[in-house]
Formats: C-alpha cells, structure tokens, sequence
C-alpha cells in the first residue's frame, strides 16, 4: 500500500495549486448537495443545485480529475466524510485535508 500522504499534497502534486483549489471548491460542493439531497447528485441534480452550466461543472470536474484520478468525487466525498465525526463539515475542512489520504 502506498504512504499516505495529507490530500492537500496529494492534490497540488497531482495538479498544481490552482486546480487543487478548484478540485476541493467542487469536492466541498459536491458533498454539500449529497447531503441536503440525500443521495449522490446527477450531473444536471448538481448544476440545478447550484445553479451552474454544464460548462462550468464540467471545468469543475476536470480539476477534480488532475488532482484525485480515477477516484470519483463520490468516492472521495464518502472517504472524507468517514474521517469526520462531526456534523459541521465546513469546520472539519482542515482537519480533513491535512489527514492522510492511501491512494489505492
């Protein structure tokens, strides 16, 4: 298994600083519609959401796909949920991105 490694390193390593910020606005984003949702969004479930074009998700997802690869932002979003017990998400964010992240 390889090192873990806090995500945020993970994430700038992979790609780059800027699209590391975008990766985890989208990851936070994402995972702020699945919750008040109650399921994982669609595409369209996430741009009506947040009343965003497809262009502009599909951006979104692209950064995401530089810094995390073949994870999907489900996947991601579940893994760092299980990191935080506590309900307050935002106040677990850097908590959570300092936690050391396997990549599989």
């Amino acid at each position: 298994m390889p090192k873990a490694e806090p995500m945020v390193v993970v994430m700038v390593r992979n790609g780059g600083l800027r699209r590391a910020i975008k990766a985890a606005g989208y990851l936070a984003a994402w995972g702020i519609a699945a919750q008040e949702l109650g399921h994982d969004p669609t595409w369209p479930e996430y741009e009506a959401y947040w009343n965003v074009s497809f262009s502009t998700h599909a951006r979104e997802s692209k950064a995401f796909r530089a810094c995390f690869g073949d994870v999907s932002v489900s996947e991601a979003w579940h893994r760092m949920a299980a990191k935080v017990a506590n309900d307050d998400l935002s106040a677990a964010t850097a908590e959570v991105m300092a936690a050391p992240w396997a990549w599989s």
